[in-house]
This record gives C-alpha cells, sequence and structure tokens, in this order.
C-alpha cells in the first residue's frame, strides 16, 4: 500500500472453479504497523466460499502462550498429575483448569502471557472464564494487565 492506512473492512475472494476453494482452509490474515508487527490478526476456519469480509475493529480472540502460577495442586505422582495454571490453557477440555486444592481460602495467583503483543492504549479486552466444577467458585477475582516483565513470572510453590 506504501504509506500507512487505517483499516476499517477487508474483503477476500477465493477461487472456487477446479478445486481450489478449499486453498484457504486456515488460512491467516495480518495486519501490521510500520514496524511490520502484527497489530490485528484472524484465523480463517473454512475458506471463503467464495467472499468474506473481515474486520479488524471486530472483536478477535487472544492467544495465551504460557501461564505461571504461585500454587497448584498435585494429584498422584508425576508431572501429567498436575492441575497448574499452564493446564489452564491446554487444548484439552476436558482435562484443563487449574487448582489450588488444599489451599483454598488463601489468596494466589497466576500469572497468564500472550503469544504476541495485544491492543493498543485503549483497547477493551473481555476474559471469558469457564467453570465446569461444581461447588469450586472463584473467591475475590480480579484481572490486571501489565506489559512489564517482571510482571510476568509468579513464584511457584507446589506442593502435594
Amino acid at each position: 500500500m506504501g504509506a500507512a492506512h487505517d483499516i476499517s473492512r477487508i474483503a477476500i475472494w477465493n477461487r472456487t472453479d477446479g478445486g481450489t476453494a478449499a486453498r484457504l482452509s486456515d488460512g491467516h490474515v495480518s495486519v501490521l504497523d510500520d514496524a511490520r508487527k502484527p497489530v490485528w490478526q484472524v484465523r480463517l476456519a473454512a475458506p471463503p466460499n467464495p467472499s468474506a469480509e473481515l474486520g479488524p475493529s471486530a472483536p478477535q480472540s487472544v492467544t495465551l502462550d504460557d501461564a505461571t502460577d504461585d500454587f497448584h495442586q498435585m494429584d498422584g505422582a508425576g508431572s501429567s498429575m498436575d492441575w497448574s495454571a499452564a493446564k489452564a490453557i491446554n487444548t484439552n477440555p476436558r482435562n484443563s483448569g487449574w487448582s489450588i486444592r488444599p489451599q483454598t481460602g488463601r489468596p494466589h495467583a497466576a500469572v497468564f502471557e500472550t503469544k504476541g503483543d495485544v491492543g493498543r492504549p485503549g483497547t477493551t479486552f473481555t476474559f471469558t472464564l469457564t467453570q465446569d466444577v461444581a461447588g469450586r467458585a472463584l473467591g475475590h477475582f480480579r484481572a490486571v494487565g501489565d506489559s512489564r516483565s517482571e510482571a510476568r513470572a509468579a513464584p511457584s510453590n507446589h506442593r502435594h
């Protein structure tokens, strides 16, 4: 484009002739800033048929890449049985979550890092938490955003 521009809409047209329609399956679209760093990204779950409109101002998902905690439950022997904050962002919804048992009723912290830089000043974030364990409600929950590197590592105190 030669210069920086505000982008409110992106239209993608896909060829659908000759068996080429699936070629954009699982494709990624990124908008870069002047330093060529992504400021907006989206994954195309399904290929446009024949076209799709994307809105960089529309909500998008943020990928969490790393998580640490100050304490987490350990069941049995081996690291495969831990319920660390890292397990809360794994890709297995039936075997994920962070647990602080038996230290319920005490303050604990988990820090979740994003895979890359997200948002700009004034960006609004919406968090969706899923809690499927009956009787195990979050206590005094709060979310804090911070870009300082020293905020990214909570001390670890793992006990069985």
